[in-house]
């Protein structure tokens, strides 16, 4: 989560002058360090595991969405490859907490 955070808000920084899409970059990378601190704070953790599911699974999708046909980005696509790995972990992590 850290680490698809910052590049996110390193994107913003990159992005700033584009207007929505800076501001984008910047809620999506807070909504990640968000649900550390609500980690950290205990919140319901299936409940928290299924909210990161659908969160990063809509902004994996968005990226190709919004970018099609230039999807070809080092940075935008480690961040998928990063994502990817999340969403497989959070899944995991649901399925135990869930039995």
């Amino acid at each position: 989560m850290i680490l698809t955070g910052a590049i996110h808000i390193y994107e913003d920084i990159e992005d700033i002058n584009e207007g929505i899409i800076g501001i984008l970059f910047i809620l999506a990378g807070l909504g990640f360090f968000g649900a550390l601190v609500l980690l950290y704070l205990g919140v319901n953790q299936p409940l928290l595991y299924g909210d990161g599911i659908i969160y990063t699974g809509i902004q994996f999708i968005a990226y190709f969405v919004l970018r099609w046909p230039d999807i070809i980005d080092p940075l935008g696509l480690f961040d998928k490859a990063v994502q990817a790995l999340l969403i497989l972990i959070l899944v995991i992590l649901y399925l135990q907490k869930r039995s």
